[in-house]
């Protein structure tokens, strides 16, 4: 793996919506994008807790870690070109992560009901 891998779940509208929302903004192609169903997965999360695996997004990086749910999304986030200079800025203020966090929480509980306002696409697969 030479660059982090952001890993969704493709059995979801709205997280595949997301993640090709990403895709398209991450010109510099900064993150690789893979599905909860790629064997990588299960290889990359093994050290969490099995019931936290697949209730969030997760970003793996090479070095072995991973960041879960609100702090996935901000890195994810965080590499996108204007977006990310506003995150990194918003992060040395210190309050995003737990801004960030409770949106996480917010719209994953509601993903299904969040779902129906986003259009049913494929899911992006970015190789690492």
């Amino acid at each position: 793996m030479t660059r982090p891998i952001l890993f969704y779940d493709d059995g979801c509208r709205f997280c595949r919506a997301s993640a090709q929302a990403i895709y398209r903004l991450d010109r510099r192609s900064k993150l690789a994008l893979l599905r909860f169903s790629d064997p990588r997965f299960e290889t990359c999360v093994a050290h969490l807790p099995e019931d936290q695996r697949l209730i969030q997004s997760h970003v793996a990086f090479p070095d072995g870690s991973v960041l879960s749910g609100g702090d996935a999304m901000l890195h994810a986030l965080g590499v996108i070109p204007v977006i990310g200079v506003v995150f990194r800025l918003a992060l040395k203020l210190g309050a995003t992560r737990v801004v960030a966090g409770a949106v996480y929480r917010f719209v994953a509980k509601h993903r299904w009901r969040v779902a129906r306002f986003t259009p049913d696409v494929p899911g992006p697969l970015v190789e690492p």
